[in-house]
């Protein structure tokens, strides 16, 4: 009875682990689909795709949560009883990470690029707004004529 009971939990980390996969490979899809979007400068499209992301985080972290609840922590960190299918997967999971976690720092460094090219744009655009402003300024008389006088 014991080992029949293990073996459904097993079974039951494992069809958790598969779910947890396919969350993660959709993650990787959408982290990729966001660096294109980035690049296009479509910031509309980005946002929608940060929400979308933000939603497949939580269920990650749901899935990570029935999986402890599942499984007490000697289960899911003890190799001896782990299966075959559950290694596998967690190597994938680890794999699948791994990649998304580059791709996600290029993603980083290209919003700090823009961030900074924004405010250096916004600066010159202040800088010129100034000078424009001086500028009329100093002009700011009243209409004269000019009357010569020599002839």
């Amino acid at each position: 009875m014991e080992k029949n009971n293990s073996l459904g939990q097993q079974q039951k980390k494992s069809a958790i682990l598969r779910n947890k996969l396919a969350l993660l490979q959709e993650f990787y899809r959408l982290t990729d689909l966001m660096q294109g979007t980035l690049s296009s400068e479509n910031m509309e499209e980005f946002n929608a795709q940060i929400e979308q992301r933000k939603k497949l985080i939580e269920s990650i972290n749901g899935l990570n949560n029935e999986l402890a609840t599942r499984c007490n922590a000697n289960e899911i960190l003890s190799i001896e009883t782990k299966s075959n299918e559950t290694k596998e997967l967690e190597s994938k999971i680890k794999e699948c990470l791994t990649q998304i976690r580059e791709i996600d720092q290029k993603l980083q460094q290209d919003l700090k690029q823009n961030y900074n090219n924004l405010i250096k744009a916004l600066s010159t655009l202040r800088v010129n707004r100034q000078a424009m402003v001086n500028y009329f300024k100093k002009n700011k008389q009243p209409y004269a004529f000019f009357i010569d006088k020599k002839r």
